[in-house]
């Protein structure tokens, strides 16, 4: 599972990686049947959240909240799992983004349904969706992965507040489109290839889970310095699903080659991160179609807004405390001696709990959604910051 969320410029990325033999025989399974005939088609309602898509799924009438993440296969609540009471099929050692690692299980997904369809005999893995802070904040009861999308046609794009699904392509469009193809992964999760500044990356992870535009690891090119970078990031760039770790990520500008046009996004280059991925920051300029059946991604440029502005810093909860989890460049000079690890104290003159609880961590982030945010920060004194464009997007 890759999974990357902008939350006022803080990423998450939490990394599910699987080492168990069997597992590309597990996500092959599965089959989805039609709740109304000659229903070819269905529009299913989404809501947009920092920048990713999340879906109702009803498991025995009941609804429940889901990510549509096509970098991993699925997931569900291990909370959940134990309430309908799921058999595991087997356990494997799964490693997160930060490199910790847990043996988790594989278990068999109930039915649910999406839209007018019913997806039946799908593996998941089960794992604890309120571990991580920000994880929990999103109260996740699981993920709609590659392995679910496998059987089905899908499209969208981020101004519509619809996913469709179907079991045929009438539906799309003939406009012109960008075609990408792809090969999977055991989870399904598929990889594309790219061209960046006139080279070709291949293995790219196609990253719906991800709120991010294009990132890869400092170990690619050493041709970029950080003199030249349009935009830094310190500090917990990012989660795994079982903790986090310090990082430090620059932007450049880079090209992204079609074969008959060309396009400018910035591309984020983090010093102790693995991935390759492409994500939401990047698809939101798109119609997106994902043809699994042909192992094609096509592409229809839209035109959209900016990118939404970001914070100079973020909080992050550690040891029972709220603290200065990651700042930027967008930090006025004024307050240049903030740092990662700094205590917040209050915000927007209330008073933040020490030892601060996940729920409380939860309402600094839901406060922080405003433009501005004033932080009493210990031993510094008051920061009044407002959100700023990011350079570059």
């Amino acid at each position: 599972m890759q999974l990357i969320i902008r939350i006022s410029g803080f990423l998450l990325l939490a990394v599910l990686l699987s080492t168990c033999s069997s597992s590309h025989n597990l996500f092959s399974n599965g089959t989805v049947r039609l709740l109304q005939q000659n229903a070819s088609l269905s529009e299913v309602p989404i809501h947009v959240d920092k920048g990713l898509i999340f879906i109702e799924v009803y498991i025995g009438g009941e609804p429940y909240n889901f990510l549509f993440d096509s970098g991993a296969p699925m997931v569900i609540s291990s909370a959940l799992a134990k309430e309908l009471e799921l058999p595991s099929l087997s356990n494997a050692n799964i490693r997160d983004s930060q490199g910790s690692r847990k043996r988790l299980n594989y278990v068999r997904m109930p039915d649910f349904v999406l839209g007018d369809r019913s997806f039946s005999g799908l593996s998941a893995i089960a794992a604890d969706l309120s571990a991580s802070p920000i994880l929990h904040c999103m109260k996740l009861d699981g993920i709609i992965g590659a392995n679910a999308m496998q059987f089905q046609y899908w499209d969208f794009n981020m101004r519509d507040s619809i996913l469709r699904v179907s079991s045929d392509k009438e539906h799309w469009s003939n406009r012109k489109k960008y075609v990408l193809p792809f090969k999977m992964k055991s989870s399904r999760t598929p990889l594309v290839q790219l061209n960046i500044n006139d080279t070709e990356v291949k293995e790219v992870t196609f990253d719906t889970g991800s709120s991010g535009i294009f990132s890869l690891p400092k170990r690619m090119t050493t041709a970029f310095l950080p003199k030249n970078a349009s935009f830094y990031s310190r500090g917990y760039l990012s989660a795994g699903l079982f903790g986090s770790a310090q990082d430090t990520a620059y932007e450049y500008e880079m090209r992204f080659v079609f074969p008959d046009t060309t396009y400018r996004f910035p591309v984020e280059q983090e010093h102790s991160k693995d991935g390759k991925l492409l994500g939401m920051g990047f698809l939101r300029h798109f119609h997106v179609y994902l043809d699994f059946q042909n192992q094609e991604i096509l592409l229809e440029p839209l035109q959209v807004g900016p990118e939404p502005k970001a914070f100079s810093l973020a909080p992050f909860l550690r040891d029972d405390a709220i603290i200065v989890g990651l700042v930027n460049s967008l930090m006025p000079p004024e307050y240049q001696d903030i740092e990662v690890g700094d205590t917040i104290s209050a915000l927007n003159g209330s008073p933040v709990p020490l030892p601060a609880s996940k729920e409380d961590f939860c309402q600094v982030l839901e406060a922080m959604k405003a433009d501005c945010a004033d932080l009493l920060i210990k031993d510094k004194g008051l920061v009044h910051i407002c959100r700023k464009a990011i350079p570059g997007h």
